[in-house]
């Protein structure tokens, strides 16, 4: 009998806590479904059919209870996105802007238009004239996308950025302690090119990676790969040009390349180059174009030629000459402008780095702008990137789930990083994780 009354209170707390559940789970569905009709109000005759939902009540629906990305289709515009994150209680903000009338020489079927972004905090889906040309996943890269067939020249247009910066499992950073504070936060241009050119789509970078092979003070031997995009031709002529710290051409070859999606390779070798070190930060300029007769599209990129060692018995050398690194770990923020950093404010960082003898900084958690990697290459400065696979020293491993959609992301960011820092010299080491737990 001792044991009867135990047995009988559990099974009643077992009864009134499975009364509570139905209870609980039947206020919070009405709670969602609230929810869901609050987003659909607040796109009123939209098309959500051209975002691929049968309506948006089923968009609105997926938002809910399918954890469906809210950028994913913003039918109603500006006012649309930031209402939907209100009523989810993230941030979500929404810009958009009239661009002036554009006007083109000559024949506008011939343009090719791309609009590209330095860094949009954190999931960014951009709309031009009411279509959806992209999103890109990740806040510390650029990206580039193409927009020729939805910009109306001779027109008004309008261009709509839904920026999200909420927390999410599949896009990198998931845990971390950096202040990520969401927007249009680095610079953005649009580009007008021929209907051939070279590609600014490749992973966010210029399209002209130079690939060192063998450096030496006698001769540097490589390979420059050029991505180039074309509306409709098949083949065109690239040139490729070196240009030495002096001003002189080293380095010139034209060549027919195949148009066939893939990049064009063209060999290069330099004659008793000025190698690129911290006394000396010699840095060579690689033009690509395209045209015979004329010109139609010119890039060109800068870059330095160095080779790099590691061991334990010499540490780090560049040029085969031991390098003492004496370095700082930068962040992407300060008191006056935020996470918004131009350049007077990377200048002020480099100018007390250098007050206290350092000759290399780390690029915590995520790379910073350009602008601070060129000036590096120009001073003389060694350079260490991370990418965004990082833990909050709080709780730090409980956002980290190993998804199909995790993985490809934090390729995908690392893949960016790389390419549109690859010709910098400065850039020595690559930062793969952070703070992580090995376990």
């Amino acid at each position: 009998m001792e044991y009867i009354y135990p047995i009988l209170i559990f099974i009643a707390m077992g009864i009134l806590f499975g009364v509570l559940l139905v209870i609980v789970s039947k206020v919070f569905a009405v709670k969602v479904d609230e929810r869901a009709a609050e987003i659909t109000e607040k796109l009123p005759g939209a098309n959500c059919g051209a975002c691929g939902y049968a309506g948006c009540a089923d968009y609105a629906d997926a938002i809910v209870n399918k954890g469906a990305p809210m950028n994913a289709c913003v039918p109603g515009g500006a006012g649309a996105a930031s209402a939907i994150g209100e009523i989810m209680g993230v941030s979500v903000t929404a810009a958009e802007r009239v661009v002036p009338v554009l006007h083109c020489n000559g024949t506008c079927d011939a343009t090719a238009r791309k609009f590209r972004f330095d860094g949009v905090q954190t999931v960014a889906d951009v709309f031009v004239n009411g279509y959806h040309v992209g999103e890109h996943r990740g806040g510390f890269t650029a990206f580039t996308f193409e927009i020729t067939g939805r910009v109306k020249f001779g027109a008004e247009n309008r261009l709509l950025v839904v920026v999200s910066n909420s927390s999410r499992d599949d896009v990198l950073p998931t845990s971390t302690d950096m202040n990520l504070y969401g927007g249009i936060y680095r610079e953005a241009e649009l580009i007008l090119t021929e209907r051939t050119a070279i590609s600014p789509l490749y992973l966010g970078s210029d399209g002209v990676l130079v690939h060192p092979q063998t450096v030496g003070p006698e001769k540097v031997e490589g390979e420059i790969e050029v991505h180039i995009t074309s509306k409709g031709d098949n083949s065109c002529t690239l040139n490729v040009d070196i240009t030495s710290p002096r001003g002189e051409r080293v380095f010139s070859k034209r060549q027919k390349a195949r148009l066939d999606g893939k990049p064009v390779s063209v060999a290069f070798s330099v004659d008793n180059p000025t190698l690129w070190s911290l006394r000396d930060p010699a840095l060579y300029t690689v033009t690509a174009s395209i045209g015979e007769d004329s010109i139609t599209d010119r890039v060109a990129v800068r870059t330095g030629f160095r080779s790099i060692g590691a061991s334990t018995a010499e540490g780090l050398t560049i040029n085969g000459e031991r390098t003492p690194v004496r370095g700082v770990t930068l962040y992407h923020d300060n008191a006056i402008s935020g996470g918004a950093l131009i350049a007077p404010d990377y200048e002020a960082d480099l100018g007390q780095i250098r007050t206290l003898g350092a000759n290399a900084l780390r690029s915590a958690v995520m790379p910073h702008a350009q602008y601070l990697y060129d000036r590096c290459d120009e001073l003389g400065m060694l350079v260490w990137v991370d990418a965004p696979f990082h833990r909050s020293s709080f709780l730090g491993d409980v956002a980290y789930y190993a998804t199909p959609q995790f993985e490809q992301n934090g390729l995908q960011q690392l893949q960016e990083i790389i390419a549109q820092n690859y010709n910098h010299p400065s850039v020595v080491m690559w930062g793969i994780f952070s703070r992580l737990w090995t376990r």
